[in-house]
């Protein structure tokens, strides 16, 4: 949820361009509201508990439809592939509805419904509806991608304070490891992780290899049993920062973006790491690369071509006939080879 909130900021930011003087209002679950606050191009954030879909709550439903309708919005616009968000839009009481075409269910109930096709990266697909919703097209500007978490001096401020207290060096090569994440309150993918003794392996790698790298493990509260879990069998843990657990989004957010390199799997803290401009290494197996990975040179993704790889939809991920080869199959080596060469770069 956390990146489908980053990889849509680059078509808020063309909505804006073509509604400069509209009230622009983004409804946005709890769970990813830090990543879109402060955002200037929009005049309002609307913020709910996701979890009365999960557990139709049809009370809270009706609360939330309420308070949308009360709005009196002219168009919304459904930056979600999902067809029960296609029908909670009729609710609102727009005037407009512009979705993607999900099948009969979009061509019946939106006013307007934009292809879109598998292979094409999730930020697309967003610019794509927006670029509709200007010229009645789906061309924009090819170069306009970028994520971005607009943070504040203060809250700059107060993440030099905590790399201080953190003893975070960062006149040494700062690098950041997540290790876990990959979870939301709709979905727990834990295939989507890289092993913790892969982790572990590629840390003690990294700080053998360079006395001048400085390894920061990240994370949130519910990540330390994994974290423990990477540095429980290291030989060099006294050497690392322990920043899991010890962050607030935003702070995190802060963080990362002085860090030189963030190695990763698909999750929100792989989205969060590229939108503060800093270079991603991420490990893909059952999700999608080509849609769902950090657009831009600087980022690499590392992956083993298996045949069944990637086999995530919008329905979730298949039971694995394969022992979830396709993480398992990605070696320390291939990725320590990248870190290697953004390291000399």
């Amino acid at each position: 949820m956390i990146g489908d909130v980053l990889m849509a900021v680059p078509a808020i930011r063309l909505f804006r361009s073509r509604y400069p003087e509209a009230k622009l209002s983004l409804l946005v679950g709890d769970w990813a509201r830090a990543v879109i606050d402060g955002n200037p191009d929009l005049d309002e954030i609307i913020s709910f508990d996701e979890t009365i879909f999960i557990k139709k709550n049809i009370l809270e439903l009706f609360k939330l439809i309420r308070k949308l309708r009360n709005r009196r919005f002219d168009d919304v616009f459904i930056l979600h592939r999902s067809s029960k968000y296609i029908v909670f839009s009729m609710f609102i009481g727009a005037k407009r509805k512009i979705g993607y075409d999900l099948g009969s269910i979009s061509r019946m109930l939106l006013s307007n419904s934009i292809p879109v096709f598998k292979k094409e990266h999730e930020m697309d697909k967003c610019l794509k509806l927006a670029a509709f919703s200007i010229s009645g097209g789906i061309e924009y500007d090819d170069k306009d991608k970028d994520m971005k978490i607009y943070l504040s001096d203060v809250e700059r401020v107060e993440a030099a304070k905590l790399a201080k207290e953190l003893k975070i060096d960062f006149n040494h090569l700062v690098i950041g490891i997540a290790a876990g994440g990959a979870k939301n309150p709709r979905e727990h993918f834990p295939h989507k992780r890289w092993s913790a003794s892969n982790y572990g392996i590629l840390a003690d790698s990294i700080i053998d290899r360079n006395d001048k790298i400085q390894l920061v493990f990240c994370g949130s509260p519910d990540d330390m049993d994994i974290i423990r879990g990477v540095t429980g069998n290291m030989r060099n843990s006294d050497k690392v920062v322990m920043a899991a657990g010890q962050t607030t989004l935003r702070q995190f957010a802060a963080l990362v973006e002085r860090f030189q390199l963030f190695i990763t799997h698909d999750s929100g803290p792989m989205h969060i790491a590229a939108a503060m401009g800093t270079p991603v290494i991420s490990v893909f197996g059952p999700t999608d690369s080509e849609s769902l990975s950090p657009p831009g040179s600087k980022n690499r993704v590392v992956k083993a071509n298996i045949w069944c790889s990637p086999c995530y939809s919008d329905k979730g991920v298949p039971e694995c006939e394969n022992n979830h080869l396709c993480m398992k199959a990605v070696s320390v080596e291939s990725v320590l080879k990248v870190v290697n060469q953004r390291d000399s770069s």
